[in-house]
């Protein structure tokens, strides 16, 4: 459609030509620059120049292109709107011209990145404590990363999938800062909204800000505080002294000159103001949590404003006031008060720690500077926190960063896992689709199987029951024959048997049943036999089939098993004497000499064994050993009750589920009765997986993704315990240790 001169064109609308390639005509001029007009969240307009030379229509080729998707489209315009775009995303557009042959000019490239839509309507609703945080929807399926500033304190990051965020933990009467931006499934974030607010006061009907009751000379919470003609406030002594310097008596604030110097009195009301303030900030100091310890008047017990470096003390509203007038004192150090004022005082001269010694990495004095750190690197500490907080700076820039990472590889986990998951759907879906068809088709093979075997049996039987009719008219018309000779062979009437003889000697009117036979293919055992074995053959090349791709399935088990890979460490408390541990505690081999150790109630003996320090009483769990360079071993699971004294039948009926390599080459499970394996290749490393809910313990080759054995079936009601046993030293034969390997699982979820 056209639009203002653009034509707006949809993704779904587009011609997507894949990665074709056209003939490029040198000769061909190329279009002018591209320019984009307008790049919003989900549209780019852009704009390119005519071709030199041609006068006549020009058709074009734009593609544009996001990582791996092209999509491609002829157009006769210069200027166009895509639509549909995804938000935040890098596009690569080019255009070329098309000639009359088809063939295409050089291609004029530029790149530009969809815009990502702002959280709108940023709103907080505070608390004393507490704050609500809420916004407008910027788009679906994208989420929110938030920041929490606050003066003096680290930066507090939320990431969020919804539109409202509860903060607590925050401080009464405090100013915060909160950001918000929006985050796609790129891993990119918008601009962020920002926004101030203020935590309640810790009493709700208190109208006064500490700003307001601040002297604009000192900088300070007012002290003694008194108000000039023109409506201003000061501490009395700080505007007595302000005057005193000047050549003329005027207000510091509106500049409001007075011809004699105004009597100045207490303000009364102000002082009432400044008395209740102070008992607020007590009060908030007492009821906040997580803040920094209040500091008390080292003289009496209001609260400290300042603390003075020189005199090592802290002091209230009512005793710094000779810090501030007297002059001698006025140039002592005073700093927030603090706790630790020592700390702040080189132990050595008794001085204010101002500089930073950069050779020793220490504080020192300015006595310091002229003695033991003569010619050292010292800076004032202002210049090194200066340097130091660039560093700082630097590293929450490269934090924030490994964050960003972080979040676009929480996006691609999630995108990843939609994919598969969509995948794995729709193979089910096809899987029992083939099945339900194959079975329905075997079905009704086997009804027309049966159906032709039956009626087959049916012929044979009529063709059966009009033979035996024949046969038994014949025998009806011999038996009469037969009864006729008996007759006459007893007669001594010479000329009746003459007469008769030529009638009865004439042979009977009889079928040559010697070669009648019943049709073979009905009858005969064999074929049978040779259409069953046809059968059977074309089942056996079925299982197979099925099997092989199974087969392969398998082959990914071990795969998905190391999602619920654990970190197994030898319990050394429960080894053999003979064992020998390593020092983390993941190899365990027989030394074939008795240890001098402790006998404790949980060791082995005199089985060789040892199991893992942690048991399992639910979930599933997996671990993996090598066991290449050994003849004999032994490894599972056990129970926690198994016993450790005496001799041990290896049963899960006796608490104990494991398979066995014995003479470097056979190998069994211990189920009960035993189950003797037969492994085409020798494991070098073997995987021990167990569910315990569905009481499985399963074996696997790690190495060749092949299964062992698994127990199915068990019931499982105490802990279970990785069990271990390298088996005889075998005279040195099979010294080798069994090796708990780490099993690492980032790299196997999208295979």
């Amino acid at each position: 459609m056209e639009h203002s001169g653009h034509k707006i064109l949809s993704l779904d609308q587009s011609i997507s030509l894949g990665e074709a390639k056209w003939p490029i005509e040198k000769g061909l001029p190329p279009p002018g620059p591209i320019q984009f007009t307008s790049v919003t969240s989900d549209s780019v307009s852009l704009c390119w120049g005519t071709p030199e030379g041609p006068t006549e229509p020009q058709r074009f080729r734009l593609n544009w292109k996001q990582e791996r998707n092209q999509q491609s489209l002829i157009v006769p315009v210069t200027t166009i709107t895509i639509e549909s775009l995804s938000p935040g995303e890098e596009y690569e557009f080019s255009v070329a011209t098309i000639g009359d042959s088809g063939s295409q000019s050089p291609c004029v490239v530029a790149s530009t990145q969809t815009v990502i839509p702002q959280p709108q309507d940023l709103t907080v609703i505070t608390d004393l404590t507490t704050a609500s945080v809420t916004w407008s929807k910027a788009l679906d399926q994208v989420s929110y990363l938030l920041f929490l500033h606050r003066d003096g304190e680290e930066e507090k990051i939320i990431f969020t999938k919804d539109i409202r965020c509860s903060l607590t933990g925050l401080q009464p009467g405090t100013e915060y800062k909160i950001s918000v931006s929006t985050v796609v499934s790129s891993g990119y974030k918008s601009e962020a909204v920002t926004k101030s607010f203020y935590t309640d006061m810790a009493s709700s009907g208190s109208f006064l800000s500490e700003e307001q009751l601040r002297c604009s000379i000192c900088r300070d919470v007012f002290t003694d505080p008194v108000s000039t003609p023109c409506g201003h406030n000061f501490c009395m002594g700080c505007i007595k002294e302000y005057w005193d310097n000047c050549s003329q008596s005027r207000c510091p604030v509106c500049n409001k000159t007075y011809s004699t110097r105004p009597e100045l009195c207490l303000n009364t009301t102000l002082s009432e103001m400044m008395a209740q303030f102070r008992t607020l900030l007590t009060e908030n100091a007492s009821s906040a949590t997580g803040r920094s310890p209040t500091v008390s008047c080292d003289i009496c017990t209001d609260l400290a404003i300042k603390s003075c470096l020189m005199c090592l003390t802290s002091y209230c509203e009512t005793h710094i006031k000779p810090h501030k007038t007297a002059a001698k004192l006025k140039r002592h150090e005073l700093i927030d008060p603090v706790k630790n004022l020592e700390d702040y005082i080189c132990s050595n001269h008794d001085r204010p720690l101002k500089f930073f010694c950069r050779d020793n990495q220490m504080f020192v004095c300015q006595f310091c500077t002229e003695g033991d750190h003569r010619g050292h690197n010292t800076v004032p500490l202002a210049e090194e926190y200066v340097e130091k907080k660039s560093y700082l700076m630097k590293t929450q820039t490269e934090v924030q960063q490994m964050i960003q990472d972080r979040l676009k590889k929480i996006q691609d986990i999630e995108y990843q896992m939609e994919i598969r998951k969509k995948y794995t759907d729709d193979e089910i879906s096809a899987s029992v689709e083939i099945f339900t068809a194959l079975l329905h088709s075997i079905e009704r093979s086997q009804a027309e199987l049966l159906e032709v075997m039956e009626e087959k049996q049916r012929a044979a039987e009529r063709q059966a029951e009009e033979l035996i009719k024949d046969l038994q008219q014949e025998i009806t018309e011999l038996q009469k024959r037969n009864s006729e000779l008996e007759k006459i062979s007893h007669t001594e009437d010479h000329l009746h048997l003459l007469q008769i003889y030529p009638t009865l000697c004439s042979p009977p009117h009889t079928k040559n049943w010697a070669e009648v036979r019943i049709d073979n293919e009905l009858w005969t055992v064999k074929v049978c036999e040779e259409r069953m074995k046809t059968l059977k053959r074309a089942v056996s090349e079925l299982n197979q089939l099925f099997n092989k791709e199974m087969d392969k399935l398998d082959q990914t088990q071990p795969t998905l098993l190391k999602l619920h890979a654990v970190d197994v460490t030898l319990d050394p408390d429960s080894a053999h004497p003979f064992l020998i541990l390593s020092d983390d505690g993941k190899q365990v081999r027989n030394g074939d000499k008795l240890q001098n150790i402790p006998d404790k109630p949980e060791r082995f003996y005199p089985c060789g064994c040892v199991l893992g320090k942690e048991g399992f009483s639910s979930g599933r769990f997996y671990y993996e050993v090598e066991v290449g360079r050994k003849t004999e071993w032994d490894l599972g699971v056990a129970r926690e009750s198994i016993n450790r004294k005496g001799k041990i039948t290896a049963t899960p009926r006796n608490g104990q589920w494991s398979v066995s390599m014995k003479n470097g080459n056979k190998y069994k499970a211990y189920a009960d009765p035993p189950v003797l394996l037969s492994l085409s290749k020798k494991p070098q490393k073997v995987g021990v997986f167990v569910d315990y809910k569905e009481g499985l313990v399963s074996f696997y080759d790690a190495e060749n993704r092949r299964h062992i054995y698994s127990f199915t079936g068990q019931t499982f009601s105490e802990k279970l315990y990785p069990y271990f046993s390298p088996g005889l030293n075998d005279g040195g034969k099979n010294a080798a240790p069994l090796i708990i390997s780490p099993v690492t699982h980032t790299d196997f979820l999208f295979h």
